[in-house]
């Protein structure tokens, strides 16, 4: 694996009274990616972050936080400690540095097993890569799709398997696909949160979706704006009347939106709420950045 590209990391956090160390999993050669790893390991639930100058992360404890609340929604109960959990990271960040990669940017996925060892922790990792510039300033095409999650509050490792095989099937012009309900509502993307501005009012659905935290900032990031805000998703047939749309991740933070399906969103271009959002998300991000 010496194409830094392509070089993926794995270890089981091993928590030992007074002493927390990490111990690396052996993957297959054909694992290239987290949602690979994913596969590889017990069925869990996940968060997924990145760094930010090498050793930062954006509201960490409301990913570990998530963590149990998924497991809790899935019927486990379990507890993560959450200190152990930042110690491990640390120590995952200096064995990829110590490997020779220097202080790269990466992208972290923690898993809490829930079916074959309850309360295991796994971190993986991989080199950051991030949206090219033009999909900023271009904006970005979306497809629809019928595809459902089983406990949509929940973020379970089930679920990417479901998506990677739908995002299989994308046409190569589609950066991502947005998950339409049975009543034609809109709800987010596989891997993404899902948001309109319609008349000067921020639409995005309230329930039946991930509670994302890139999501949460993106509503901040609304109010700080004095931008109205409804959690109510649009329906399919409403696309032709919406001005804006973007979505929302951990890696791609504010990502425009300028078509979905056959559907031209606005002018075809980025707008201006957006791009005042995108600007505003990045100085909250700046603000509420802490030491992993």
């Amino acid at each position: 694996m010496a194409d830094a590209a392509l070089t993926v990391w794995c270890w089981e956090i091993q928590q030992e009274p007074g002493q927390v160390s990490i111990q690396a999993v052996s993957l297959p050669d054909e694992c290239r990616g987290l949602d690979l790893i994913s596969a590889c390991l017990p069925g869990g639930s996940y968060t997924t972050f990145r760094t930010y100058n090498h050793h930062d992360a954006l509201l960490l404890g409301d990913h570990l936080r998530r963590l149990e609340s998924s497991a809790v929604l899935s019927g486990k109960n379990l507890h993560v400690n959450f200190e152990n959990v930042r110690q491990g990271l640390r120590l995952a960040i200096a064995e990829i540095a110590d490997q020779g990669r220097g202080e790269i940017e990466l992208r972290f996925r923690l898993t809490l097993d829930l079916e074959v060892e309850p309360g295991r922790v796994f971190i993986s990792a991989e080199q950051l890569h991030t949206p090219e510039e033009r999909a900023y300033t271009q904006g970005v095409r979306l497809v629809t799709c019928q595809v459902q999650r089983s406990l949509p509050e929940a973020k379970l490792t089930g679920f990417i398997q479901e998506a990677g095989k739908e995002r299989q099937t994308l046409p190569l012009d589609a950066y991502e696909a947005v998950m339409v309900d049975e009543d034609g509502r809109l709800m987010e993307g596989l891997s993404s949160n899902f948001f309109t501005i319609w008349n000067g009012v921020l639409w995005t659905a309230g329930e039946g979706v991930l509670p994302g935290v890139t999501r949460s900032l993106a509503l901040e990031t609304a109010h700080r704006l004095g931008l109205p805000v409804r959690l109510e998703a649009v329906r399919v047939w409403q696309l032709v009347e919406i001005q804006e749309a973007f979505i929302t991740s951990s890696s791609r933070g504010v990502l425009p939106v300028v078509q979905v399906d056959q559907v031209i969103i606005g002018k075809g271009s980025p707008g201006a709420l957006t791009r005042s959002i995108a600007a505003e998300f990045e100085r909250l991000v700046q603000e509420k950045l802490e030491p992993i």
